[in-house]
C-alpha cells in the first residue's frame, strides 16, 4: 500500500467535504469488490 496526498487526487470540493468528517489523519480507501484478490 502506498500513501498519496489527497490534494493531488481529489477535487477541492470533495476534499472540503471529507474534511468536515476527518480533518487530518489517515483514511483507508479499499479496492472495489471486483478488483480484490481472492485469499487462498
Amino acid at each position: 500500500m502506498r500513501y498519496v496526498n489527497a490534494d493531488s487526487i481529489f477535487p477541492e470540493e470533495l476534499l472540503n467535504e471529507i474534511q468536515k468528517y476527518m480533518n487530518g489523519g489517515l483514511v483507508y480507501v479499499p479496492k472495489s469488490k471486483g478488483l480484490r484478490k481472492k485469499l487462498g
